[in-house]
């Protein structure tokens, strides 16, 4: 493996997580409807936008991980759908496994995104840590069906997503 693959599979996992995010911003209805969903939960709009961006992005990464991927090509063919099932099904703590050295910005949302996804594993009961959980992973999941449902492909690839937004 290239060695500076792992930086450059975060760098563009990270970046596809992002996208998804700021595509949603131009979409007023939906802007409309997770707004809503926000003040709801009273949660910050920004900060949510943010952890549901990293959260993709890390899905992605563990993806990545698994198909031993080292190029922007060998992440572009990874099906939407897998990154929807890893950011859903995935145990949270699989989603931090072997992260490169990370800048001193995308080092401290980690460690936030972290405290959110690893604290309902040790706390079984239902508690606003669990509700921010699921919240988070819905928001997260929300963003992605937003950008799928720019384009009219089957069987999408992050390149077809990306491609559309």
């Amino acid at each position: 493996m290239n060695a500076d693959a792992p930086r450059s599979i975060w760098i563009l996992s990270r970046e596809f997580g992002k996208r998804i995010v700021d595509s949603a911003r131009g979409d007023l209805k939906f802007r409309e409807r997770m707004h809503g969903y926000y003040r709801d939960w009273n949660v910050g709009e920004r900060d949510m936008e943010a952890k549901a961006g990293l959260l993709l992005a890390l899905g992605l990464h563990s993806l990545a991980l698994d198909r031993k991927a080292e190029t922007a090509g060998d992440l572009a063919e990874v099906p939407a759908a897998d990154v929807v099932s890893a950011v859903h099904t995935r145990p949270p703590q699989e989603l931090f496994v072997s992260l490169p050295d990370l800048d001193e910005k995308d080092s401290a949302a980690v460690a936030q995104l972290k405290l959110v996804l690893l604290a309902p594993a040790s706390n079984m009961r239902p508690s606003d840590v669990a509700n921010h959980h699921a919240r988070l992973v819905s928001s997260a999941l929300n963003y992605l069906d937003n950008a799928v449902r720019k384009t009219a492909a089957g069987n999408l690839t992050c390149a077809d997503v990306l491609g559309s937004v």
